[in-house]
C-alpha cells in the first residue's frame, strides 16, 4: 500500500511539473520571433550610428572597415576646419591638426581679451585712472565706479 501512495505521488508530481513547463514552453516559443537568434553588438550599433552621421553606407562591411572609413571622415573634418581657420594641412596628422586648432582657438581668444584689455586701459586713461599693477577687471570696476560718480554728479546739478 505504501508503494502504490509513493507511486501515485510520483506520478501526480510528474503531472503538475510537466504541465506548467508545457504551457511554460509553448508560450515562449510562439513569443520569440525569429530575428532574436541574431545577438546585439552596441559597438557596431555605435559604429553604424557614427558612419550614419558622416553619410557613409556600412551594408556588408566590417566593423574595422567600418572604423577606417570613420577615421578618414573625420580626418577630412579637420582638414576642413584647418583650412577656414588657415592652418596649413599638409602631412600633418589628426592629432597634430587637433592640437594646431586648439592654438588657434586659444590665440584668438587671447587676442579678443587683448582688445578689450586695450580699450579699458584706453578709457581709464582718458578718465585719469592708473593702470599700473592692476588687472583689466579692477581697472573696469575703476571706471565704472568713477562714471557713476560723475553722472550721480550730473543729476545732483
Amino acid at each position: 500500500m505504501l508503494k502504490k501512495k509513493l507511486a501515485g505521488l510520483v506520478l501526480v508530481g510528474a503531472i503538475i511539473c510537466s504541465v506548467p513547463v508545457a504551457a511554460f514552453a509553448e508560450n515562449v516559443q510562439g513569443d520569440i520571433p525569429a530575428a532574436s537568434t541574431t545577438k546585439f553588438h552596441p559597438l557596431k550599433q555605435l559604429l553604424v550610428e557614427k558612419a550614419k552621421a558622416f553619410g557613409i553606407s556600412t551594408d556588408g562591411k566590417t566593423n574595422k572597415e567600418i572604423k577606417t572609413e570613420l577615421k578618414a571622415a573625420s580626418l577630412t573634418e579637420l582638414q576642413a576646419k584647418a583650412t577656414e581657420a588657415g592652418i596649413s594641412t599638409e602631412g600633418k596628422t589628426g592629432k597634430e591638426l587637433h592640437t594646431a586648432l586648439k592654438a588657434a582657438k586659444e590665440a584668438k581668444k587671447a587676442a579678443k581679451q587683448a582688445k578689450v584689455a586695450e580699450a579699458v586701459n584706453k578709457r581709464a586713461a582718458k578718465l585719469g585712472i592708473s593702470t599700473d599693477g592692476k588687472t583689466t577687471e579692477q581697472v573696469y570696476t575703476e571706471i565704472t565706479s568713477a562714471l557713476q560718480a560723475k553722472w550721480a554728479k550730473k543729476a545732483a546739478k
